[in-house]
């Protein structure tokens, strides 16, 4: 085993001022009055045992990490390791990158307090015997690395404070001030914990470009809220009983038991410096009820970025964005501004701009029958075996358990002595689209049985070779996960076109498949707040998200989709040249054919294997799929039509 002594030499701190191409060096002989917390000293490094710690889920920081465990790795008398930051560990760690630990915070403040600002601003800090090697952006980092490497890591070293810093020069007098505060890297990007549409994500990206492009600056981005994160424990248990499901009464109450026995407590998250975008948990956020309505406010340390809906909110971001591009920009409390996303989207160019084309935000105090059908009693679409001697059925007249209420819509799971209830509402024979991007807004059910989706489907209009699933958000009832599933299911008219062409029979009824099984990031599961769930498409791709980030991505006009080997093709009587251009010309034409919504909850059906038994107060609690909207969105071209 090797083992490294840094002996200190001097019993006082190492200052390195070295220039670094037109920066300048941290003098660490004042390296107390750079640390946050007052507590620098001299600490000289003896320890023999070293870990190099880099967040988890970071193959660039990771490669970072083996660079300079090589370097110590050819020491004598050294005991050195590679691990993340979810890990714990008893030795000496250098820490590299944004790690969960107080160090890094205190020198992410000890370079902000230096007052660049910049992504190309790094720091390499001591403090306790642990050392922090982080900057502004992962070019940052990496230069922070490699000058680590060649001038500090050696034997004989004693480190404390700021023990090196680069702030890239101030250059001209472009830029962006707050209150007199420049916007920079002390700022933090705040969106919702949940619930922001991808509308709004993809106006923050380029406002993220704008903002390193012209300012050399990349916002960190945190939520306003946290929860506990559930285990891999939990996750293995959800996944199970939402498959498997349970099979006794007692089995289902000791699953319901361990999910009510975790910690759900949100807590709010805030910082000194915030550009704070949407619906966030702050005060002085502008409350807007006009859904048309943006506003861009500045009150004190925090930008403001919000709008009456998510389109809006899109569009304030934007117009922000359209501001900090314009050049040097003084900001200050008096500097809101309020639009009109009607008035101002007439001059944007919608090649490249998502618009909304159709919607419906439940206003009102019943359903909109200009929008949707409603399935009620038994219909095609619903399965025709049920449980405890009950059959499933859609929604209920008698017991009114779809309705409209406070701007939403509610599809309420019931029973009565012969029938489980649920609701179906579509938009066929009223509203198709080709192309686009559809969202929701929603609260999911919890009760096994539940079972909920919105979907995007072209079935039953007799176009093209295949039938189009989409299941943007299809749930069981166990409240914490969500399926997003894509299918191009073969209709018997292309079954016969593939026997002609290609010789062969496409088993499985699909062509294309891809299911994602996507889970919530903490313990409040899907069923305690609204998430978005949406599904785009266009001609070559589709792909998912969940409260605005994209969950998965596919490409289906050129990807290999069910066959990919040679025996699987042959065993089929067909090759795989011919398999694949048969499974491309179906899905195509699935995915081109126009396509409507469904909205659906079935209850109580066999394939499912248990309900939620009468009289648990599920069936008043956490029965109710509460839909807050749905829309779609379009770029040019893209396609809607109305019947």
């Amino acid at each position: 085993m090797k083992k490294i002594r840094l002996v200190a030499l001097l019993l006082v701190v190492l200052v390195l001022f070295t220039a670094c191409s037109g920066g300048k060096g941290g003098d660490t002989s004042s390296a107390a009055s750079n640390d946050p917390a007052g507590t620098s000293s001299v600490v000289p490094i003896t320890n023999g045992e070293f870990c190099v710690i880099v967040p988890a889920g970071s193959e660039y920081r990771t490669t970072l990490a083996l660079d300079v465990y090589n370097v110590m790795n050819t020491w004598d008398n050294i005991e050195v390791s590679c691990s993340f930051d979810s890990e714990t560990s008893d030795a000496t760690e250098i820490i590299i990158g944004d790690c969960n630990r107080p160090i890094v915070a205190e020198a992410v403040a000890a370079l902000t307090n230096l007052g660049g600002g910049s992504n190309d601003d790094y720091i390499i800090y001591a403090n306790s015997g642990d050392i922090v090697i982080t900057g502004f952006s992962d070019a940052a980092i990496k230069q922070a690395v490699a000058y680590f490497i060649a001038n500090i890591l050696k034997p004989d070293a004693v480190l404390s404070g700021v023990v090196y810093s680069y702030v890239k020069p101030v250059e001209g007098t472009a830029g962006v001030t707050v209150n007199g505060v420049k916007l920079d890297n002390k700022y933090t990007l705040v969106v919702p914990q949940y619930n922001m549409s991808y509308l709004v994500r993809i106006q923050l990206e380029e406002l993220q470009k704008t903002l390193t492009s012209k300012l050399g600056v990349t916002l960190k981005e945190a939520t306003d809220a946290t929860a506990p994160t559930f285990t891999q424990e939990m996750i293995n248990m959800y996944y199970g009983k939402t498959w498997s499901n349970c099979e006794t009464a007692t089995d289902y109450k000791n699953y319901v038991n361990s999910i009510n026995s975790l910690d759900k407590t949100k807590t709010k998250t805030e910082y000194t410096y915030e550009v704070v975008i949407g619906d966030c948990d702050r005060a002085g956020r502008p409350a807007i009820t006009d859904k048309n309505q943006y506003t861009i406010k500045v009150a004190g340390n925090k930008i403001f970025l919000n709008g009456g809906s998510p389109a809006a909110t899109a569009m304030a971001v934007s117009e922000f964005t359209k501001m900090v591009n314009a050049g040097a920009l003084a900001l200050t409390d008096a500097s809101t501004v309020v639009g009109n996303y009607k008035n101002v989207i007439s001059n944007y160019n919608r090649d490249n701009y998502y618009t909304l084309t159709w919607g419906d935000d439940f206003d009102g105090s019943a359903i909109n029958t200009k929008k949707w059908i409603v399935s009620y009693g038994r219909d095609s679409t619903i399965y025709s075996t049920g449980l405890n001697g009950r059959t499933p059925a859609r929604a209920s007249k008698e017991l009114n358990n779809n309705y409209v209420k406070d701007g939403k819509l509610y599809i309420c799971a019931a029973y009565d002595d012969k029938y489980y209830y649920g609701g179906h509402l579509t938009t066929k024979d009223i509203m198709t689209f080709q192309y686009g991007y559809v969202e929701t807004s929603c609260l999911k059910p919890f009760g096994q049985g539940f079972w909920t989706s919105l979907w995007v489907d072209n079935q039953y209009l007799d176009k093209g070779l295949g039938r189009m699933e989409i299941d943007v958000n299809e749930s069981y009832g166990a409240g914490h996960l969500t399926l997003q599933n894509s299918f191009a299911w073969i209709n018997t008219t292309g079954i016969r076109t593939v026997l002609s062409k290609y010789n062969f029979r496409i088993p499985n009824g699909y062509a294309f498949n891809k299911s994602n099984i996507q889970y919530n990031a903490d313990n409040r599961g899907f069923y305690l707040d609204f998430h978005t769930f949406g599904y785009g498409w266009d001609a070559n791709e589709l792909y998912f998200t969940i409260d605005g980030k994209v969950t998965s991505r596919y490409d289906y006009a050129t990807a290999a989709m069910v066959f990919g080997n040679a025996s699987s093709a042959a065993s089929l009587g067909t090759t795989v040249e011919n398999a694949r251009k048969a499974e491309l010309e179906v899905t195509k034409s699935a995915f081109s054919t126009p396509a409507f919504l469904r909205l659906s909850m079935a209850v109580g059906f066999s394939a499912r294997e248990f309900v939620v038994p009468d009289g648990n107060k599920e069936w008043t609690e956490s029965n109710k799929f509460i839909i807050d909207y749905v829309h779609v969105y379009q770029l040019k071209g893209q396609k809607m039509y109305f019947h």
